[in-house]
């Protein structure tokens, strides 16, 4: 049905141009937001390129539409393209409509966010988000979502620092934005949960994480039916916890259903989630003693973060690696691994 009114729209409207166009990034919007993002990319392409013609190139409606290609481009691991247009769209809609209105907000917040998931880059991320942030709650009720978002991210960008006690506290008070504006079984209630499970997780409070990690996967699934991609990303994290607590055959058997569910996705989004399973099974076969199968996860893992440019995750990875080197007696390739997980964590940002 999707397919079929976006070729309708494609070739009528032709007399009602803005219409059209609003139309055009509507249906793109929501191809990227099922994860078709190479079917999203040239409807979204064509709506920039008409909306610099219809309202010239530095109109605000240009720099929502820059926005939303940015966001597509991310997901498709095409990061310096997608952050280009990130500043594009802020400088346009600073410019526009100044620094303080809340779509300048948005772009802010759409760029700190890219620089942190793209580049994993954390001072100027920070400052776009906590920019972002404070223009948002200068605007109570209209700015609650965005706030909640920016709240999400800079617990993100504490994670990524190993600063898990304050990050719990920003996923905590996003969540709690989130539970009071939205509806119980929202899309983005369930990634608050698997927010705050993310941090007790890495706090090695297990018993606690996995309630909340059961209760994002249940929403996804009701959302978006259970075989959908999208549910790759809960399934890894609950299988991931699953397994930090010894629950070794239902871990197995999460993790497995994650990546077979995101084989059929194609986006940086759903390969995260996918390289994460694999580093986790991993895991999980060294701590069963199955070497050879825990091999071949490893391996997979390193080769899709090693093509995303995640220094941080393939570190982790890597010293993972080399665990199973050493419970295998190659302690000397298992020195060799830690030794570059160390100097890729000494060139992070």
């Amino acid at each position: 049905m999707l397919d079929k009114g976006a070729k309708k729209i494609q070739q009528q409207l032709m007399d009602k141009p803005a219409v059209r166009l609003r139309l055009m990034e509507a249906i793109g919007n929501v191809y990227a937001n099922i994860g078709l993002f190479t079917t999203a990319e040239p409807i979204l392409r064509e709506v920039v390129a008409a909306q610099e013609k219809l309202t010239g190139s530095d109109s605000p409606e240009v720099a929502a539409s820059l926005q939303s290609l940015s966001g597509v481009l991310g997901n498709m691991e095409r990061g310096d393209d997608a952050i280009s247009l990130a500043r594009r769209a802020l400088a346009i809609r600073e410019k526009a409509l100044g620094p303080r209105h809340i779509d300048t907000a948005y772009s802010e917040w759409n760029l700190g966010v890219s620089l942190l998931w793209m580049l994993h880059e954390t001072s100027e991320s920070r400052l776009h988000l906590e920019r972002a942030l404070d223009i948002f709650r200068a605007v109570p009720g209209k700015g609650d979502r965005g706030a909640s978002w920016c709240l999400n991210d800079l617990g993100v960008l504490l994670m990524e620092q190993r600063r898990y006690e304050e990050a719990l506290n920003y996923f905590r008070d996003a969540l709690a934005i989130k539970e009071r504006i939205l509806a119980p079984d929202d899309g983005d209630v369930g990634n608050g949960l698997n927010s705050v499970g993310f941090a007790l997780m890495h706090l090695g409070r297990y018993a606690e994480a996995k309630p909340l990690f059961q209760r994002a996967v249940t929403i996804s699934e009701k959302i978006i039916g259970p075989e959908h991609a999208l549910n790759s990303g809960p399934l890894q994290s609950l299988g991931e916890c699953l397994r930090l607590m010894g629950e070794n055959t239902a871990a197995r058997d999460t993790l497995e259903r994650a990546v077979k569910l995101s084989e059929h996705w194609t986006g940086s989004a759903h390969l995260v989630q996918t390289h994460l399973a694999h580093q986790s099974l991993g895991s999980l076969y060294t701590d069963m003693g199955q070497y050879a199968r825990a091999e071949s996860n490893f391996k997979q893992a390193v080769a899709g973060f090693e093509r995303s440019g995640n220094k941080p995750e393939l570190a982790s990875t890597l010293e993972k690696y080399a665990r199973l080197r050493e419970r295998e007696g190659r302690s000397q390739e298992a020195a060799r691994l830690r030794a570059r997980a160390n100097e890729l964590r000494g060139t992070h940002s």
